[in-house]
Formats: C-alpha cells, sequence, structure tokens
C-alpha cells in the first residue's frame, strides 16, 4: 500500500501543478530558516528565497510581519516547519549538488532544474505521509472488514480528492490528517488494550502547533482522553503521562505566540472577531457550509463525489459503537470552527490552494463514514455505491494527469468541470456573477433521496463463512 500510494503520488508531481505557489513556499522559507539558521528571524531568507524555493524572490506579503523586536515573524503556526526541517537540511544540498553535477542534457531531457529538484524532494516527503496515512486508515477499515476490502477502499479514498490534492504540497492538512486518525486508532483501542499516553498527548499537542484551526481538534481528543482515563481507572502515572506529552506543544507554542507578538494564544493570523451582527453570522454560516460540500471550485462533493455517502454513513456509525459517536463528534467540532465567522475570520476556501483545504483534517471521519455506509448498503443500494465510486476513480485518472485542475480561480468555474460544460453548469456555485444558490437546494434535495435510499433498504447480516470467522459488519471501530 504505502509502495503504490507513493508512486502514485510521486508520478502525479511529474505533472503540472502550481505546488511551488500560495502557503507551501512560505512554510519552506520558514523551514530553511530553522534548518540554516537555526531562527525564526526570516528577513534573510526571503530576500534569498529566489535561490531554490521559486523562479525569483517571494516577498513576505502577509505571510510574515514584523514582530516583537522588529523581527520579521512567520504569521502561521511553527509546527509545520519544524517538522520539515530536517528535509529542508537535506534537500537544499542534494538539489544543488545534483544540479550542479549531472549532465545539462540529462536535465533538460528531464525538465528539471535546481528548484524543480528541490521541490521533488520536499513533495516526497509529503507523499510518505500520505502513505503512512493510507496506512493509518486501512487499520481502522480492517476493524470491520477483510483485508482486500479495507486495503481497496483506503487506497481508492487516500488517492481520491481531499487527500490527493494535498498529497504532495508542504501543507499543514496533511500531517494534520495523520495524526488525528491515528490518535483515533489508538483512542479507540478496547479499554484492556495499553495505549502510550505520551505520544497520545504529544500528538494532540502537536495538532495545535501544526495550526491553529486544529483546536477543536484538540479540545475533543483531549475530553475523549480524560474520558478513557476516568472509565478505566488508568493508574496516575498514565494520567501524568499524557498531561506531559500535551503541554509539551502546547507550552511550546504559547512561548512562540508570546515571543513573537507578545500574545499567548493569537496572532496576526489566528484571530476572533465577536462583534459580527448574528444575521451575517447565520447567513456566512450558510455559505460556508454549503460551499465547502457542493460549491463546484472549493467544495468536498465535486472533487470526490465518494462524499455523497456520508450522511448514511454517519447514521451507521452513530449506531454503531462509542468510538464512531467520537468520530462525529470530532467532525463536526472541526466543520463548526470553519463554518463560524467569530472564530474563523479567514472565509472557507482556502485561498489559492485545493478544494476542500480548510475542512481536510476532519475528512478522516468523514472518510469513516462513507466506509460504514458501504459497508452497511444492501444488495438493492450497492450498485449506486459502485456507480458513485466509478465516477470518483476517472475523476481521479484526470486530476492525475492534469493536477493543474485541483486549483480554481474563485470565478465560478471548476477547472476540472471546464471541458463538460453540461455538467459544470448543473453544479453550483457561489462565486462568479450568477452564483445560482437554487442549485444547492436542487442538490440537496437529490443528495437527501440518495441518503433515504441507502438507509431505507438495511444490509442483511450474511452467515457465518466455513473457516468459522463472522463477517464483521459496519461501524465495528473500538
Amino acid at each position: 500500500m504505502a509502495v503504490v500510494v507513493v508512486a502514485a503520488v510521486w508520478g502525479l508531481m511529474t505533472h503540472g501543478t502550481f505546488a511551488g505557489s500560495g502557503d507551501a513556499a512560505h512554510y519552506l522559507i520558514a523551514a530553511q530558516s530553522l534548518a540554516f539558521d537555526h531562527d525564526l528571524d526570516l528577513a534573510n531568507n526571503y530576500a534569498a528565497s529566489g535561490e531554490l524555493i521559486a523562479s525569483e524572490a517571494i516577498g513576505p506579503e502577509a505571510h510574515a510581519r514584523a514582530g516583537r523586536g522588529g523581527r520579521l515573524r512567520p504569521v502561521h503556526d511553527i509546527g509545520l516547519p519544524l517538522a520539515y526541517a530536517p528535509v529542508v537540511a537535506v534537500a537544499r544540498p542534494l538539489a544543488l549538488i545534483a544540479a550542479r553535477v549531472l549532465p545539462a542534457p540529462l536535465l533538460q531531457r528531464a525538465r528539471l532544474d535546481r528548484i524543480l529538484i528541490f521541490r521533488h524532494i520536499t513533495s516526497l516527503a509529503m507523499a510518505i505521509v500520505t502513505a503512512l496515512f493510507a496506512l493509518q486508515l486501512f487499520e481502522v477499515f480492517l476493524r470491520g472488514a477483510s483485508t482486500p476490502v479495507a486495503m481497496g477502499w483506503a487506497l481508492l479514498l487516500t488517492l481520491s480528492p481531499p487527500f490527493l490534492s494535498h498529497a504532495f504540497i508542504p501543507f499543514t492538512e496533511m500531517p494534520s490528517a495523520l495524526l488525528a486518525l491515528w490518535l483515533f486508532r489508538l483512542l479507540s483501542e478496547p479499554d484492556d488494550r495499553p495505549v502510550p499516553w505520551f505520544a497520545i498527548g504529544l500528538a494532540t499537542g502537536f495538532l495545535l502547533l501544526l495550526h491553529i484551526r486544529n483546536i477543536s481538534l484538540v479540545a475533543v481528543f483531549s475530553l475523549w482522553a480524560v474520558t478513557r482515563l476516568r472509565r478505566t481507572r488508568a493508574p496516575r502515572l498514565h494520567v501524568v503521562s499524557w498531561s506531559l506529552g500535551a503541554l509539551t506543544f502546547l507550552a511550546a507554542r504559547s512561548a512562540a505566540m508570546f515571543t513573537f507578538w507578545g500574545t499567548w494564544l493569537t496572532s496576526p493570523h489566528a484571530a476572533t472577531d465577536l462583534s459580527l451582527p448574528l444575521d451575517f453570522v447565520i447567513k456566512e454560516a450558510w455559505i460556508r457550509a454549503s460551499g465547502l460540500a457542493l460549491d463546484q471550485e472549493f467544495g468536498l462533493i465535486p472533487y470526490a463525489p465518494l462524499y455523497l455517502l456520508f450522511p448514511a454513513g454517519a447514521v451507521a456509525l452513530w449506531r454503531s459503537t462509542p468510538g464512531g459517536r467520537w468520530a462525529l463528534l470530532l467532525a463536526g467540532g472541526y466543520v463548526a470552527v470553519i463554518v463560524l465567522p467569530y472564530v474563523n475570520v479567514h472565509g472557507w476556501t482556502g485561498g489559492w490552494s485545493p478544494p476542500a483545504r480548510m475542512i481536510m483534517p476532519a475528512v478522516p471521519f468523514l472518510a469513516l463514514a462513507v466506509f460504514a455506509s458501504v459497508r452497511a448498503a444492501s444488495a438493492f443500494a450497492r450498485t449506486g455505491v459502485w456507480a458513485i465510486a466509478g465516477v470518483q476513480i476517472a475523476i481521479d485518472g484526470v486530476i492525475w494527469q492534469w493536477p493543474k485542475s485541483l486549483w480554481n480561480y474563485a470565478d465560478g468555474t471548476s477547472a476540472l468541470w471546464s471541458s463538460m460544460p453540461a455538467v459544470q453548469h448543473v453544479l453550483p456555485t457561489w462565486h462568479g456573477p450568477h452564483p445560482g444558490p437554487e442549485r444547492f437546494v436542487i442538490f440537496l434535495a437529490g443528495w437527501l433521496a440518495l441518503t433515504t435510499l441507502l438507509l431505507s433498504h438495511p444490509r442483511v447480516a450474511r452467515p457465518t463463512p466455513p473457516h468459522g470467522d463472522p463477517i464483521p459488519q459496519a461501524g465495528n471501530y473500538g
């Protein structure tokens, strides 16, 4: 599985992408400063950013500002630069040496230079993170399915948007998704199985160091950990281990915020606005929620129709075990933070980035519901499930050949669907001169009908196979 994922993602990277633009370049600049200057004063790094990160010098724009003492500081959280500093420390000399040693005709034929070699190495690191994510997804799916079924659906979901969309870009979303799914797998283990409480605490704290947007995940995972520790009457050593692990990176983030900006939690990039009028908040929350789901440029479903199965799967998860309900709470809490303007002043599109970026760390829990829906579908409904999976595979093939279709210009026109005007005209959009909100209503009605179909024909349990191992049913998550 790991080989397949890395090969697919690295193959995608050989096609034209916009991976060197947007936040990714600024994260790499901060990582370069940590790797070679051992600080986060970025003035000299932006001055030399054209050496490897881009073909010309990159300005700080809104990604870095003068902090305390007048030093140029990154406004983004520092978790990803910390994790990527060793990668950059290796990638930079390798790229410079390769560009100097390899014959020029070979580089021209391969369409490579020092910048692209550097980008391939840093992207390979994210592809490995994606492979680790696929393995975690497989382990969770294996609790409710046979090995071939769990492997097939783990690969399909991983190699589809939004995971495929972020599998080669130095963004915080893929590492956040990996950590969140790993924490879910550990905390949903049966109570009689030991879990590494210190590592769970470290991972929980590091989620916040990766991005303040993960604060809801940190809160829910902390609540889940405390609930499990109390329910199992865990020894005091376990409680102390988890607490120390969580406080390590939470304290590190607070220290960084105070050093940079003189605050303990907020920054120029992470702020709240509680003065917004209620009518505006309600309208904006509806736009964000519907757009994140259905907008043809930045929504999840136009690029990943597999998630049409989520509502039916959510019912199966809720009815299954406490682990399934925790998964829904994790997803719901994250989406709530994104759609409420009070706590998210940055909107819902993610700027110049692939679709569904703003909710990507919560999508693993949507994927669990998709798989639960597949497992619970009756023979009558399974034809529709396989039809949706076929459409998804076709979309993935187009994206693999044309990765630039993942980026849009907020003009109401999806790059992916631009070659099929009939389909594009039907898909809803909240951008462009004619957003057409009625299309959202029509789409929601069809979505409700599909969900009703999936729920109205529950799957009949199959008999025990000859070898004696029962076939696990949907929702067996912990």
